[in-house]
């Protein structure tokens, strides 16, 4: 008698099929998968079991592990200490900053030893309650400049470096309208800086384009909202042009603004928020590689995200919690080097000032501050840069007389 003995059928594992399906929680790992094949970092969960490093955080698989921020002595400066320009001024290699103090009419630099201790070198007189003031390279010989704008009496001041911690007025305007913020770009493509300008009383925008070293044209004026304040640059499209986003305090909105080859911007496209927007950082905040942007929202106690499409065009806002109340001032860096932006942001509310790290998911989504770092004065501004040697982003905060230097020691 002659037996046949039949093979058993085998189905090809569905846990290599370049799908998620049949119960994963993301492509061919997690759920049913789970015993063989474990989802990597920042990979979609239901449990920690789902994931390599054995933990799920808000379906997300991440350790969490917000950066430890060891606040130096708070450094002493002048009474109206706001806006910062972090570089290096002295072409020392090491990280240096200028301090823009409002109540003493000028700008201070401070330079750094590489360890997070700074010294006064020199003052700059920015004139009448300087309000803003932002570095970069504007006549091209390798030495950083500084531009300040004043909060009174119109003055508007470019102040050429030496590369040794020295400067020299070069471009002196004085207008009388009052100004809120300044911020250095290529606006038409020439490869030299050029700088935006927030006329916050006339709900304009004014855009000085360089036409050799150190002059500028007569400024092209753009309407956007109401009170325009803070504002921050990228290129939002896809041109070679420097564009611009412009808080709008009064109503709520954003204005964007694309640069254009003659040096001017298009009509200005609103984007309603929420009310109380007071900062925006611009960064990618997702895996497209285009610009997007992240707003304070200090009356909710939120953070709004913006996800942009490479087109200038922006979505609808996403407004989350941040984690604690009163969000004023953001930067965005990558302040645990897991090639993901964070966001850093200055909280202020009812008496308590501090400092937390939103850590990034990279979808342009971000789980809440859990870990906060006091501050002894209200935040003016704020900026992550590496102040030290060890490669992670540091902090800056600055208000009332002093500034805190905040170094990232890692989780």
């Amino acid at each position: 008698m002659n037996f046949v003995v039949e093979r058993p059928f085998f189905v090809a594992s569905q846990c290599g099929n370049g799908v998620k399906d049949n119960g994963e929680t993301d492509q061919d790992c997690g759920g049913p998968c789970a015993a063989g094949q474990k989802c990597g970092n920042n990979k979609l969960c239901s449990v920690a079991s789902d994931c390599t490093i054995n933990a799920c955080s808000s379906g997300r698989c991440a350790l969490l592990s917000p950066p430890t921020l060891v606040g130096k002595p708070p450094g002493t400066a002048q009474w109206g200490s706001s806006s910062i320009a972090a570089g290096d001024f002295n072409n020392d290699g090491k990280m240096d900053f200028i301090l823009s103090e409002y109540h003493n009419y000028r700008a201070e630099l401070f330079t750094g030893d590489g360890t997070g201790v700074m010294t006064s070198l020199s003052t700059l007189n920015t004139a009448n309650h300087p309000a803003y003031g932002a570095a970069g390279d504007f006549n091209g010989d390798g030495n950083l400049d500084y531009v300040a704008v004043s909060d009174d009496y119109g003055y508007l001041r470019l102040f050429q470096g030496s590369g040794t911690g020295t400067f020299t007025l070069t471009y002196d305007q004085n207008d009388g309208k009052r100004k809120a913020t300044v911020i250095p770009a290529d606006y038409n493509g020439d490869g030299k800086l050029d700088f935006a300008v927030s006329y916050y009383a006339d709900n304009k925008v004014y855009l000085y384009i360089a036409n050799n070293a150190n002059s500028f044209n007569s400024p092209g004026i753009f309407a956007v909202g109401s009170n325009p304040r803070k504002m921050a640059s990228g290129k939002f499209d896809s041109d070679n042009y420097a564009d611009l986003v412009v808080i709008n305090e009064n109503d709520g909105t954003i204005s964007i603004l694309l640069g254009k080859s003659d040096g001017t911007f298009g009509t200005a496209t609103t984007i309603s928020v929420a009310a109380s927007i007071n900062t925006v950082a611009v960064a990618k905040l997702n895996a497209d590689n285009y610009l997007d942007l992240i707003l304070t929202v200090p009356n909710t106690h939120s953070l709004s995200v913006l996800l942009g499409d490479g087109n200038g065009n922006f979505g609808t806002p996403n407004t989350f919690l941040a984690g604690g109340n009163g969000p004023s001032k953001i930067d965005a860096a990558d302040m645990d080097l897991d090639g993901i932006l964070d966001a850093v942001v200055a909280f202020d509310y009812s008496g308590t000032q501090q400092v937390g790290v939103l850590l990034g998911k990279g979808d342009g989504t971000f789980y809440p501050a859990t870990r906060f770092f006091a501050l002894t004065y209200g935040p003016a501004h704020i900026t992550a840069v590496k102040v030290d040697g060890d490669n992670r982003p540091d902090v800056i905060v600055t208000g009332g007389d002093s500034y805190t230097i905040f170094l990232n020691t890692g989780p």
